[in-house]
C-alpha cells in the first residue's frame, strides 16, 4: 500500500466577507496561532502547502481572497493584512507580518516568532529573540528614531500654509512645490519634474478633518510624478461604483476617478482623481467609497 504523506489539514481559503469577519474577530481569544497570507495578483506570498506541511497540527493557516481580506482587515483595526504579504499570530496577541523576497526562509522566520514546529504545541509559546538583534542593528534602529524625532521638528518649523495665501487653490499649489522641493533630491529634479499645471475640483477645498493635509500633500506630488502607480502602499486602482469587481467605474465628466491610499490603514483616507487630457484633477479626499459621481 502506498504510503500518503499529505498532511491531514492543509490551508483555508476564505472567499466570502462573512469569513473575513469571524476570523478576525477570533484574533484577542485563540488557542493556538494563526498564519494568514494573502495573494498578489494571484499569486501567493510563499509556498502555503509547504507551510502548512511545516505547522501542520500547530497552526491555522489560512489564504484571505479579496473581499475575506478586506472585511478581515475592517475588523482586525491595525492588525490588517495586504496583498503579497504574510502575517502570523501568536496566542497572546502578538502578531508580525512578512513581505517576502526572493531568498527569504518563511517557514523559519515564522518558526523562530512563534517558537513552534510540527512536533511541539504549546498555548504559550516562548517568545524567540529578534535575529537582527544586534548592537549595530540596535544602534541602527536608534538612528532611525532619531531621524523620525529630527523630520518631525523641522516640520513644526513650517510656516502656516494658511498664511501663504488666502486664495485656497494658490495655497494648496504652494505647498505642492514646497513640499516636491523637500523630497526630490537636486540631482533627480531635472527627470522628475513638476507639471506645468494641475487643477483641482471644487469639492477639493473641504476634505475631511481627519486627512492630515501635509500627508495628502505627499500623494499629490506622488500622482503629479506618476509614483503612486507603481508604489504597492498607494494601491492606486479605479473606483467603482460599488463593491465587486463586475461593478462599473465611477466617472467625473466621463473620465474614470482614480482611488489612491494616503496612509496604508484600512480606514486611512483615499485621494480621488482624474486625468484630463494629460492634466491631473484632484476631486476630493474621503474616508468611504461614496466619492464624487
Amino acid at each position: 500500500m502506498a504510503h500518503n504523506d499529505t498532511p491531514t489539514v492543509l490551508y483555508q481559503r476564505l472567499d466570502q466577507w462573512t469569513d473575513g469577519d469571524k476570523l478576525a474577530k477570533t484574533l484577542h481569544h485563540r488557542t493556538c496561532p494563526l498564519i494568514a497570507a494573502v495573494p498578489y495578483h494571484d499569486q501567493d506570498p510563499t509556498d502555503l502547502t509547504l507551510l502548512a506541511r511545516r505547522f501542520n497540527h500547530v497552526c491555522d493557516i489560512v489564504r484571505l481572497q479579496w473581499d475575506a481580506q478586506r472585511a478581515f482587515n475592517q475588523a482586525a483595526g491595525n492588525q490588517y493584512i495586504t496583498p503579497g504579504t504574510i502575517r502570523a499570530w501568536r496566542p497572546d496577541g502578538r502578531s508580525r507580518y512578512w513581505r517576502p523576497m526572493e531568498g527569504d526562509d518563511i517557514p523559519s522566520l515564522i518558526h523562530g516568532f512563534l517558537g513552534c514546529d510540527n512536533t511541539s504545541v504549546s498555548s504559550t509559546p516562548a517568545r524567540m529573540p529578534r535575529a537582527d538583534d544586534t548592537q549595530p542593528m540596535r544602534q541602527m534602529r536608534e538612528r532611525v528614531r532619531e531621524q523620525k524625532r529630527e523630520l518631525e521638528r523641522l516640520r513644526a518649523l513650517v510656516p502656516d500654509p494658511d498664511q501663504w495665501s488666502v486664495d485656497w487653490r494658490e495655497r494648496l499649489d504652494y505647498m505642492v512645490r514646497y513640499r516636491w522641493l523637500q523630497r526630490i533630491p537636486a540631482a533627480e529634479k531635472p527627470s522628475r519634474p513638476l507639471p506645468a499645471q494641475w487643477r483641482y475640483a471644487d469639492s477639493f477645498e473641504q476634505w475631511p478633518h481627519s486627512a492630515d493635509r501635509w500627508k495628502t500633500v505627499d500623494v499629490m506630488v506622488e500622482v503629479l510624478l506618476g509614483l503612486d502607480t507603481c508604489s504597492f502602499a498607494r494601491g492606486t486602482h479605479p473606483l467603482r461604483a460599488g463593491t465587486g469587481a463586475n461593478m462599473p467605474t465611477r466617472t467625473w465628466h466621463g473620465l474614470p476617478v482614480q482611488r489612491t491610499s494616503i496612509s496604508r490603514m484600512p480606514s486611512a483616507p483615499r485621494l480621488g482623481y482624474v486625468v484630463d487630457n494629460g492634466t491631473v484633477v484632484f476631486l476630493d479626499v474621503t474616508v468611504h467609497d461614496d466619492l464624487l459621481l
